[in-house]
């Protein structure tokens, strides 16, 4: 099932960008709250995605939201982004402290990460040499979104997501010393 705040993070985010940064996906946050106020309906996604269809001015009064609290949208987002990288490192943390109280690693973690790897690409290999019956087309279907989400949050904590995140925090530092050029 797809992520509703995700949706409209990314509709208000190609007219206002810092704006859709600011809501946090699977809640909102904030900047999801500022957006339905102004809307004046609920503080639900699909509420506000009702309200952004009807409204032909949407992009302008999005701009004007942005605009006005564009300086605390640009801290909610560098908040946002550190404790989600804060999450990662956390967990991370927690594996280094496990092998030194233990003097060994969590090989069933390992184990497991490297079965879900094999998997993923023995079934998109098998999906690539036989043909699909279509009474079984469905369960492949959603066994290999099933893999392909488990396979992506392993790569994830093996190797992180730093670059994307360290990106983010170049462009909010990059804004806030333009707008202390403004002030």
């Amino acid at each position: 099932m797809s992520d509703s705040w995700k949706n409209i993070k990314n509709i208000v985010g190609k007219v206002c960008p810092i704006l859709g940064n600011a809501i946090v996906p699977g809640v909102g946050g904030v900047a999801g709250s500022m957006i339905a106020k102004m809307l004046g309906c609920n503080a639900t996604p699909e509420d506000i995605e009702e309200a952004i269809k009807k409204d032909p001015e949407i992009a302008l009064k999005l701009k004007e939201l942005e605009t006005k609290h564009e300086q605390f949208l640009i801290t909610s987002a560098h908040e946002n982004d550190k404790l989600y990288v804060g999450d990662v490192q956390d967990a991370r943390s927690r594996e280094i402290e496990l092998a030194k109280a233990t003097g060994e690693l969590n090989w069933p973690m390992y184990l497991l990460g490297g079965l879900i790897v094999i998997g993923f690409f023995a079934t998109i290999g098998c999906l690539f040499s036989i043909e699909l019956i279509a009474f079984n087309k469905e369960l492949i279907i959603y066994t290999v979104g099933g893999l392909q989400s488990a396979f992506l949050t392993i790569v994830a904590y093996f190797y992180g997501s730093s670059k994307g995140s360290s990106d983010k925090n170049k462009l909010i530092e990059k804004t806030k010393s333009i707008l202390k050029k403004e002030d």
